[in-house]
């Protein structure tokens, strides 16, 4: 046993003089990469989210906005008719509607 324990130890001190000395990283620099990683991932992801909630309320204003005018510019026509005072068959389809 104290054979296999001295080509140990020397076989120890070949590795480490074999290996180049490494800088260490400082404490906590893996959380701090991570961390950010998991920042900016968050960040695009935001935008990416923000960016089509905004495009999709323009287009629905848009839209909207489009309909409105349609409406208006319908019931400007029908407010300009000169039958708008005189009910002829709506009036005649309402009374007989409440007798069925």
């Amino acid at each position: 046993m104290t054979e296999f324990n001295q080509r140990w130890q020397r076989a120890l001190e070949q590795a480490r003089g074999a290996m180049p000395d490494t800088p260490v990283a400082p404490a906590g620099f893996a959380q701090r990469v991570l961390a950010r990683r998991g920042a900016s991932a968050n960040r695009e992801e935001i935008g990416l989210w923000s960016d089509a909630w905004l495009r999709l309320c323009t287009r629905t204003l848009a839209g909207a906005f489009a309909v409105l005018v349609v409406m208006v510019a319908l019931e400007w026509h029908d407010a300009k008719s000169r039958s708008m005072g005189f009910p002829r068959l709506e009036r005649t389809v309402a009374q007989a509607f409440w007798i069925l």
